[in-house]
């Protein structure tokens, strides 16, 4: 009950700041107007930073993100439709994230918070979990990402877990798009990244993945998105590691994908 009223109040929550901005922006200045984006993704397997957090059930992520002058609010849900992990659960996660994004020159930053409001009852997930996450308990992050507009599109993210102990996760990013017909585009990246956490004695390259994603205009403000991603682990730990806590204890590698509907105002 407690966890249904929370995600209620969230959706009302972000409802009205979804309201909100769009009022804002009939009343103020093209320059100064906030911005909004809602989207709900529709993915086979929910795979975060290589471990496996869904198995043999769709998944779905609805997310809004509402914008103003730099600053941005974003509140993004789990929704298993067949959850595999320990008890029934099928709203798994509430993440919110705040941030700051600004640019000089050619360089690009962010500065973040990101909460993952957990509901896995303090369980943890088949295996042996080693962040908050993967062993049911909330968390919080605090993030730096730097980039630069060039070739490639090089960017490097940090990530400093603050609730439950020391853990750093490094993560740098290269990605491409290239322009089609009648405004549609193919988006092609791939990410490396170097996971150190002190709490659970793992220091190790971890986890790589590539990606392909075409972008579809309907029109101003609706666009579907197709994507397909390959995730595999970057050294011997981080495969031992990641098919550890795997749901059958074997899984390390993973090709999965989707589609995402997204309108942005």
């Amino acid at each position: 009950m407690k966890r249904s009223k929370f995600v209620v109040w969230s959706l009302v929550f972000a409802m009205g700041l979804l309201a909100a901005s769009l009022s804002w922006a009939e009343e103020g200045q093209e320059a100064d107007k906030p911005t909004a984006n809602l989207n709900v993704s529709f993915f086979s397997q929910y795979i975060w930073r290589g471990y496996e957090l869904s198995k043999d059930s769709l998944v779905i992520f609805p997310s809004l993100t509402v914008g103003y002058k730099g600053f941005a609010l974003n509140v993004w849900v789990d929704f298993d439709t067949h959850y595999k992990g320990t008890g029934t659960h099928q709203l798994w996660e509430t993440d919110w994230v705040l941030t700051y994004s600004n640019s000089w020159n050619i360089l690009n930053f962010t500065f973040g918070w990101i909460f993952y409001d957990v509901d896995a009852s303090g369980q943890p997930l088949p295996g042996r979990g080693d962040t908050p996450v993967m062993t049911g308990q909330d968390a919080q992050e605090l993030f730096l990402t730097l980039g630069a507009d060039v070739l490639l599109s090089p960017t490097l993210s940090v990530y400093r877990e603050i609730q439950n102990g020391p853990a750093w996760y490094f993560k740098f990013d290269l990605s491409h798009s290239v322009e089609l017909q009648n405004g549609w585009s193919v988006d092609l990246g791939a990410w490396v990244s170097y996971n150190d956490n002190e709490t659970a004695d793992y220091r190790s390259w971890h986890d790589g993945t590539v990606w392909a994603a075409l972008n579809i205009p309907l029109n101003e403000y609706f666009t579907v998105r197709p994507t397909v991603n390959y995730t595999f682990p970057l050294s011997e730990g981080a495969d031992d590691l990641l098919q550890a806590t795997s749901f059958d204890g074997n899984d390390s590698q993973h090709v999965y994908g989707g589609i995402i509907i997204d309108c942005s105002l």
